[in-house]
């Protein structure tokens, strides 16, 4: 039975229109089928493992060197200066200016006499005084107790301490050693109105460690760092104490506020906890 197609049936260009298809064979324009089973899948991705591990291994180098830089650009604690364990005192070798060289015939005479050896007469090679001193800084006293005085160190404070009740000051006692570069740099502060209204109504006493040392270990205020301030109570043991430490630099605007709050009894968080030697002062 013939078919009649009511169009015209496409033939395939690359075969002669007038020979029928082959039997079993498909026309020519039919899409191959694809079959999953004859064709092998393709192998899984591989994880990049060494693109992990090189971004990690830049990314802890970077971490060190940001830590590294860091770590130099911190500011630093200012480090105590500290005596030999057990008391001995090193030999201090005070910074002297050099003699002036010999004047010319022309020039006016060097004075002679007993005023020449004045200085020697009233500071110890130390630089500490030999005789008790007393000055005004702006509205701040200090006194330097003598090396040479024969009052016992707890008379000393007693009579101290008097003087301040009498002008209506606080007593606050600095273990210190005379003639240190420490001292000196404190002492460039003091004008300094930051540190002057910090040291309101203050008696600053200051007693060098290496001549009283013996005296300070028995009140309870023998260290082997200076320098120490200390604030006395009735019996004059210590009842509070804190070091050059609290502070970084010798600057007034480092050390006002850490005195300021101290003697005035509201200076809580430290970086050292002072502790009294057993059976003297009172552990805050």
């Amino acid at each position: 039975m013939r078919v009649t197609y009511p169009y015209p049936r496409p033939e395939p260009h690359d075969r002669d229109a007038s020979k029928p298809f082959p039997v079993g064979a498909p026309p020519d324009n039919v899409p191959p089928l694809y079959d999953p089973f004859l064709h092998q899948a393709p192998p899984p991705k591989k994880f990049p493992w060494l693109l992990v591990i090189a971004g990690i291994t830049i990314v802890s180098f970077v971490a060190a060197g940001v830590g590294v830089v860091w770590m130099l650009s911190r500011p630093r604690h200012k480090e105590l200066a500290y005596e030999p364990f057990g008391g001995v005192a090193p030999t201090v070798v005070p910074h002297t200016p050099a003699e002036p060289s010999p004047a010319p015939s022309a020039a006016v005479p060097q004075p002679q006499g007993p005023s020449s050896a004045a200085p020697s007469a009233t500071v110890a090679p130390s630089g500490a005084p030999l005789a008790t001193r007393e000055k005004q800084i702006g509205t701040l006293t200090v006194v330097d107790l003598g090396t040479k005085s024969s009052t016992p160190l707890a008379d000393a404070l007693s009579a101290e301490r008097s003087k301040a009740q009498k002008e209506g000051q606080q007593l606050l006692v600095m273990t210190t050693q005379f003639g240190s570069k420490l001292l000196d740099d404190f002492e460039r502060t003091l004008p300094d109105p930051r540190m002057q209204t910090a040291l309101s109504k203050v008696r600053l006493v200051r007693v060098d460690s290496r001549d009283y040392d013996a005296e300070l270990t028995e009140l309870g205020m023998g260290t082997t760092s200076y320098p120490w301030f200390f604030l006395l109570g009735p019996d004059l043991i210590p009842r509070d104490g804190i070091n050059g430490g609290e502070w970084d630099d010798d600057i007034a605007v480092n050390i006002a506020p850490v005195l300021g709050a101290f003697v005035k009894g509201t200076y809580k968080t430290r970086r050292e906890r002072w502790k009294p030697p057993p059976g003297k002062g009172i552990t805050l």
